[in-house]
């Protein structure tokens, strides 16, 4: 049988769990919760956070070192990058490199890097500091959007057009960043997109588009 490691098993990742597992693969599926509803389907457990790369990887060698061929690595609607690179990486998988997965993990490091290539994206600027706020704010203009550099699912992210919003704001943004690390980045007005891609040998495949509704991004209390 062929061994499919899925990080993330909350009850959103259950659809995807649920197709793997009728694809014939044997699922071993890591989440921090010990009883999240993705297990059902679990051929072989690990409980650990979804955050902690080096935790699942260790497992899944114990898990190897038993007999278990583990085939593939992949995150379940978990936004986990640098878990999933920690593991292929130690069980010598296809996957992204450590590097790439910071750049995607980091959003102040992505900016950089996207700069350094020459592609256009809004302004911004690190806050590393409180007292840098007005100075940040200054280069950048208002309105304008203020982040943790490194949390997840829109948490701490605020959008803030006048200057007495901004010390509640960083200390919301350093909460919500596990390293404390705050940004500043230019506000563009207008419609926003996600989209899905799947990468594959260079070639790019494009699964899915979906609108980004902001109806109360300029109501009060917004976080």
């Amino acid at each position: 049988m062929r061994y499919l490691l899925i990080i993330g098993a909350g009850y959103e990742a259950c659809e995807g769990i649920k197709i793997a597992k009728s694809m014939g693969l044997g699922l071993i599926i890591a989440d921090g919760n010990p009883s999240a509803p993705g297990f059902a389907w679990a051929n072989h457990v690990i409980v650990a956070s979804t955050y902690d790369g080096e935790a699942i990887a260790n497992q899944a060698m114990t898990l190897k070192a038993t007999g278990i061929t583990i085939d593939g690595v992949i995150a379940m609607c978990a936004d986990v990058p640098m878990s999933v690179a920690i593991v292929a990486k130690a069980l010598q998988l296809p996957g992204l490199s450590l590097e790439s997965a910071h750049w995607v993990a980091d959003k102040l490091a992505m900016k950089d890097r996207l700069k350094a290539m020459n592609i256009p994206i809004p302004a911004y600027c690190a806050v590393p500091e409180k007292s840098d706020i007005e100075k940040c704010a200054s280069l950048i203009g208002l309105p304008l959007v203020i982040k943790p550099v490194d949390s997840r699912g829109a948490r701490g992210v605020q959008y803030i057009d006048s200057i007495e919003q901004l010390p509640q704001a960083w200390e919301l943004a350093a909460r919500e960043s596990p390293t404390g690390r705050v940004m500043m980045e230019e506000y563009l007005p207008g419609p926003q997109f996600s989209t899905e891609t799947l990468a594959d040998c260079g070639n790019y495949f494009t699964l899915g588009f979906s609108d980004r509704n902001y109806e109360w991004l300029e109501k009060p209390n917004r976080s």
